[in-house]
This record gives C-alpha cells, sequence and structure tokens, in this order.
C-alpha cells in the first residue's frame, strides 16, 4: 500500500519534522510513504531524501490563493494518477483543501491530520490572517470536510473543536498524540538542581504568550537577581519582544536565542532549572515535551492541551493563561524549591516514556490507515 503525504512545504515546523520522524517507523513490509511538498521552502527535502523517502515539490513558488489552488489541484491529480495511492494523508490549510478536491476527484480515501486548535480568534493577531481570510478559509474548511474519511487530532482538545467547528462525527476522529524519543532528551550528566537559568521554546507569535513572560520576569528578577531567561525560536513578533526587553530593561537578564537547531536547544534545555511555556493556545506541545523528556520542572499556561499532557498535574505547574503575575509566582515558586523541581522532573520523564514515546504512538498510524481501507 502506497501513502501520499500532503503537507504546505518542507518548512522546519512541527507537523513536518513529526512527519520526519514518524514514516522510518512506519515504512514496514507493505507500506510505502512518498512525500510532496504544495510550495517553498524546501529545507526538509533533503533531510526525507536522506532517509530514503521519496519527495516531491508541486509548484515552484508561492502563488496568489487562488492560482495556488487551482495549480495545486491540477498537479496533485496528475501525480496521483502516476503514484496511484491508496490513502491521501495531508495536513494543515491550504494543503487540506487541495488533498480534499483531488481524494474526491480520483476517488482516493483522505485522512486529514489536525495539529491546531481550530480557528481560535488568536489567529487574528498574526499579521497575515486578515480577517475576510479567517472567515473564507473556515467556510471553505467546513463545506468540504465531508471529503475527509478520517481525521487524526493530537489532542482530546483539537477533536473536540474538529467535531464542533467542522461538524464532524466523533467517530471520524481518532487522537494521536505526537511524540519524540524520550532517550535523545535526558541529559548525560547530573542536572544542576540549584539552577536559575529558564528556558521557553517557541515561534515568535502572539498565541505563544512570550509577552506575559516578559512582563512576569520584573517580578521573578526581583525575587531571583541572578535568573536568566533564554526564549529560543525566531518569528515575526521579535521587533517587538526586542522593544519590550529594551523598555523593561530586561537586556541583561533575557536573551532571545533565535532559531536553534536540536542540539542546541538540547544544551540549553540540560542546563536549565525550570521550562516555561506560557502558550495562550495549543493543538499539542511537542516543545514541552521535549522539556519533560530532559527531566525539566515546568511552569505552563492551564489550557486544554496542557493539561491533557499532565492531568494529575505531577510534572507541570499550570498558572493562569495570560496573566503575568500568575506566571511570575510560579516561576518563583519553583526557583525557590530545588527538591520539588527534581521530583517534577522525573515525573516528566516517566509521563514522556509511557504516554508520548514517538514508537509506539507512530503505529497506531497505520491502525487509522487499515480502518479506512477497510471501510
Amino acid at each position: 500500500m502506497r501513502i501520499l503525504h500532503f503537507v504546505n512545504s518542507f518548512g522546519v515546523g512541527g507537523t513536518e519534522i513529526q512527519l520526519l520522524r514518524t514514516i522510518p517507523i512506519i515504512r514496514r513490509d507493505g507500506w510505502e510513504h512518498i512525500v510532496v511538498a504544495l510550495r517553498p521552502p524546501v529545507t526538509l527535502q533533503r533531510a526525507f531524501v536522506e532517509q530514503g523517502i521519496p519527495s516531491r515539490l508541486l509548484l515552484s513558488a508561492r502563488l496568489n490563493p487562488l492560482t495556488q489552488l487551482v495549480k495545486g489541484v491540477a498537479s496533485l491529480m496528475r501525480l496521483v494518477r502516476i503514484e496511484r495511492p491508496a490513502i491521501l494523508h495531508t495536513a494543515l490549510f491550504p494543503a487540506n483543501l487541495i488533498a480534499r478536491i483531488v481524494g474526491w476527484l480520483a476517488g482516493v480515501p483522505v485522512v486529514e491530520h489536525l495539529v491546531n486548535i481550530l480557528y481560535d480568534p488568536l489567529w487574528l493577531l498574526e499579521p497575515q490572517m486578515k480577517p475576510y481570510k479567517f472567515a473564507a478559509q473556515y467556510r471553505l474548511d467546513r463545506a468540504t470536510s465531508h471529503c475527509v474519511q478520517h481525521f487524526i487530532a493530537v489532542s482530546e482538545a483539537v477533536k473536540k473543536l474538529a467535531t464542533s467547528k467542522l461538524a464532524v462525527s466523533s467517530a471520524k476522529v481518532t487522537v494521536i498524540p505526537c511524540g519524540v524519543f524520550p532517550e535523545e532528551w535526558v541529559t548525560p550528566d547530573a542536572r544542576d538542581t540549584n539552577s536559575e537559568q529558564l528556558v521557553t521554546t517557541g515561534r515568535l507569535i502572539a498565541q505563544k504568550g512570550h509577552r506575559y513572560l516578559l512582563e512576569a520576569m520584573r517580578s521573578v528578577i526581583a525575587t531571583f537577581p541572578k535568573v536568566h531567561l533564554f526564549i529560543i525560536g525566531d518569528g515575526p513578533l521579535r521587533p517587538e519582544l526586542e522593544r519590550m526587553i529594551q523598555q523593561l530593561r530586561l537586556e541583561k537578564q533575557v536573551f532571545l536565542m533565535g532559531a536553534k537547531d536540536p542540539k542546541e536547544i538540547k544544551s540549553l534545555l540540560w542546563k536549565a532549572g525550570v521550562f516555561v511555556f506560557p502558550s495562550l493556545s495549543e493543538g499539542q506541545g511537542v516543545a514541552l515535551l521535549e522539556a519533560m523528556a530532559s527531566g525539566l520542572a515546568s511552569v505552563a499556561s492551564a489550557i486544554p492541551s496542557v493539561k491533557e499532557i499532565d492531568p494529575e498535574g505531577k510534572a507541570i505547574l499550570l498558572v493562569t493563561p495570560g496573566d503575568p503575575e500568575s506566571l511570575a509566582e510560579g516561576i518563583c515558586h519553583l526557583l525557590a524549591s530545588p527538591q520539588k523541581r527534581k521530583a517534577m522532573g522525573e515525573c516528566a520523564q516517566s509521563i514522556v516514556r509511557e504516554r508520548f514515546d514517538l514508537r509506539k504512538l507512530a503505529l497506531r498510524w497505520l491502525d487509522v490507515y487499515e480502518q479506512v481501507l477497510s471501510s
């Protein structure tokens, strides 16, 4: 059986990296995989090729939405006729829309991966998401959702929104969380339980809540003058965050590190004392899983997807989303409690090993494929 995976690009994103790590696990006897990207960038394409995974780029340049849709449908239809996949497995809009149309026209079942909190009002805070675009995308998404045979949601929170926003049956949605390879994140040396370094990882966009973390740092520094915060990631809000750091006079203790490769991220996590996850909205939060796998205690926003990761609250200290005071209190509480941090970190590693090992979760993709093909 051949599965054609269709994504927006070969850019370095959570969805693309998860796909790159998953396919080698599910590429077994009887299952072939090809990865197709709609448009540039092509940063990760070489990584797929090095793994022996065939890859294709449909369009050589970014186009306006209507032209992209027309050319994308035509190009994918031609490729489907050549490759004759048993299933189209798609993720992210507009790849989803194109795959739905092609699947319907070609009679190929579509499995769609849902990775975001659907149509969150926070999307409107991003410069590229205008209100008319938001509304049009929602209407198209809902109107064509019947073309999908089955959905995979990365969390129960995402599934709940899929059933309400897209009006799809709960029976058509299977929850399979994203995962990591836990052993890759374990620190090779004993962790410094007295470390006053804070780390957060995520794109510099509004939904990640960085501005509230910067506001919280004033109170944290008042209690722990030697504390340092390392913000890993890049994005459109970087200039705004740089201005905030200057206005709040945090230049000596808060550092925007930019995008880092996994090796550099691990190094920062291993030296840290607390991981901070101030997101206002998340489909799941792989960055949080990576920090937990490294043995870090975390302070995180009490949003539904985060609560699912640690429902008993043994590894993550939950705080009020978008509240700098609550965030500061949580950070200070953990910085003042080295032994509690150690216990939380050990519990975090146990949770990741037991529930978020990618090797176990990836095999559930095959169960969905078999269910779709048998029906």
